[in-house]
């Protein structure tokens, strides 16, 4: 793809219209002329990214600023033929699909990109045209804190299970009581007790249906409140779409979906209104048999002094016993859905490990390709999930205030991957933790602890290592990290890597600041030439008349400026006597000064040296 024509209704370039040639086209012009307007105008009409991401704001004051009310009408020609793109302030207009076919590096951004890690990986994925997508973390955090509830859960329902052990010692020893205290009774009193064990063996199974009778209401309740918000929301969602004059398909299928929505709210309104029909029934029931219960246990007590109670205990035990077996059956299914979450919580996450490491092949791949096409002693390096910046930044600000050493976060950060400490806080392994991090039991333990909440896993199960993009400068047998160089070594460094793109158009706004002459006639001319042989555009708004010149321009537009607005002053490639004049007064000083200088160099050099 490649940008043929600009338009500018609007703002500070009203009124413009530049035609691009598909080879090299500079823009030069005094300084407040529009040059770097006009850049940033065409990196906003094709939606093309940052490579630095800060201070989004600040461009969109920007372009409201230039722009105001107006548009960027833009032609690009693509293999399928041409496109007409007409932009607002806004974006409005913008095709998605053409944002990476340019790349755009604005004023003072190759300094920038090179100081700064994200921005560096951000830049060779714009190089690369990487559209690795990765999966939605929030599944990861939901499944989560699914696993946190019945994490909760389930140890409640452990610790219920406790009890069974000391409830059995109870029954035989309420047994033999009882059997002692009725080995002299009549016919009558035995039927009477027998009478009173079925009375409370019905109060004892009502009240357990009416707990579960609880368990399902509430459950109801909250399908029927979510059922609810999914059904407005659909509903306005549905709403919407039959403004749209097209999409048939879409309005009778969000149409079918309100329709099943409010069917499915129906049912669960049946449902809730019998289950609140079996609760007022099986209440009566309850009541009813403990009324029956009452006058028995009263005739047994006034005939059976201390049987009755001995019976009533051994009765409330074997109640307790057959709770905790039902408890002992929710226990097991809550551990089997917790098992299952587990499992599609780590097959959610090898499939992000996955898609990193395939994003990571990916750039390795062009970072390996892009230094065999550099012919300075550039390198480029990828680091494999070396960067734990946002891992160790949650860990400071989940740990805050806990007067955890900032030497054991980072021993944590260093040694520990997310998703490792997610297994170890779920789990309460402070041995492990111990173990990995070099930490004593006391310390891993207060950290788990801490960690081992609701919201903080959720964040936990989201953070991500990144990939480290290094560009190094061999010098001699020492490869340098550009961390380690000047600003001018550092824009030296970056600057190639940029030229190496042959494949997309390039934007460049004075890409020769920081950089000497000398470099940028062996470096940046050469890199120039080899994209104008592959077919590539590129276009620079330049002050070094070294570019149009020994890049042999075959666009150079003049822009001037009367301080209100900018225009075109002059437009041709860079030999037309008129594009020469004017690179001469605005770049080399004038004509004179060019004289004068050239006669300076040429008498100096004739000169000989001792």
């Amino acid at each position: 793809m490649w940008i043929s024509r600009i338009r500018v209704t609007g703002g500070f370039l009203n009124g413009l219209d530049i035609s691009l040639s598909e080879g090299l086209n500079v823009v030069i012009g005094p300084r407040g002329s529009g040059k770097t307007t006009l850049l940033e105008l065409l990196r906003h009409a094709v939606g093309a990214e940052h490579a630095e991401q800060h201070r989004q704001l600040e461009r969109q004051q920007f372009l409201d600023a230039v722009l105001g009310t107006g548009e960027v009408v833009l032609d690009v020609e693509t293999d399928q033929g041409g496109r007409h793109l007409v932009v607002d302030a806004e974006g409005g207009g913008q095709r998605g699909d053409l944002s990476r076919s340019v790349l755009v590096l604005g004023q003072n951004e190759l300094e920038e990109i090179a100081s700064d890690e994200p921005s560096r990986l951000n830049l060779l994925d714009l190089r690369t045209g990487a559209t690795t997508e990765m999966p939605d973390g929030e599944e990861a955090a939901t499944l989560t804190a699914e696993i946190f509830d019945l994490r909760e859960r389930i140890a409640d329902r452990r610790e219920e299970s406790r009890k069974r052990e000391r409830l059995l010692a109870d029954r035989q020893l309420l047994i033999s009581q009882e059997t002692a205290l009725m080995s002299g009774d009549a016919k009558e009193l035995v039927d009477q007790r027998e009478l009173l064990r079925q009375t409370e063996e019905r109060v004892i199974q009502t009240g357990r249906e009416l707990a579960l009778l609880a368990e399902v209401h509430h459950e109801i309740h909250e399908t029927s409140a979510s059922q609810d918000l999914q059904v407005r929301r659909l509903s306005v969602a549905a709403g919407r779409a039959n403004e749209l004059r097209d999409a048939a398909e879409v309005k009778e299928a969000l149409a079918e979906v309100v329709r099943l929505s409010q069917r499915m709210g129906e049912v669960l309104l049946q449902a809730q209104n019998g289950v609140e029909t079996a609760t007022t029934t099986t209440t009566e029931a309850n009541i009813a048999a403990r009324e029956s219960a009452a006058p028995i246990r009263e005739t047994l007590e006034r005939a059976e002094a201390g049987l009755g109670q001995v019976t009533a205990q051994l009765r409330n035990v074997e109640a307790e016993l057959r709770s905790i077996d039902s408890n002992d059956v929710r226990l097991l299914e809550l551990e089997a859905t917790h098992a299952d979450l587990l499992l599609n919580r780590a097959d959610f996450l090898d499939r992000i490990e996955k898609a990193e490491e395939s994003l990571y092949q990916t750039r390795s791949e062009i970072a390996r390709s892009v230094t065999a096409q550099i012919t300075t002693n550039v390198i480029v390096v990828v680091h494999h999930l070396a960067d734990s910046g946002a891992f160790r930044e949650f860990l400071y600000e989940s740990l805050r205030g806990t007067r955890t050493r900032a030497s054991i976060i980072d021993a944590v950060a260093e040694t520990i991957l997310p998703r490792q400490l997610l297994d170890i806080v779920e789990m309460r392994r402070a041995d492990a933790l111990a173990a990995i991090a070099n930490m004593s039991h006391d310390n891993a333990q207060k950290i788990i602890e801490h960690l081992d909440k609701n919201d903080i896993l959720q964040e936990l199960a989201m953070v991500r290592l990144k990939d480290r993009v290094d560009f190094r400068l061999r010098d001699g047998s020492v490869d340098k990290s550009i961390d380690e160089l000047s600003t001018g070594q550092k824009c030296a460094v970056v600057l190639p890597i940029v030229l190496s793109e042959q494949m997309r158009t390039l934007i460049l706004d004075q890409p020769e600041d920081h950089l000497d002459n000398a470099f940028l006639v062996t470096n940046v001319i050469g890199g120039l030439d080899t994209r104008r042989q592959s077919g590539a555009q590129t276009i620079i708004a330049t002050h070094n008349a070294n570019i149009p010149v020994l890049g042999e321009a075959e666009n150079v537009i003049v822009l001037t400026s009367d301080g209100q607005a900018g225009t075109v002053a002059v437009q041709g490639p860079f030999d037309t006597d008129t594009v020469v004049d004017n690179i001469t007064r605005l770049m080399e000083g004038g004509r004179e000064a060019f004289a004068r200088r050239s006669a300076f160099y040429a008498q100096h050099s004739a000169e000989p040296h001792d």
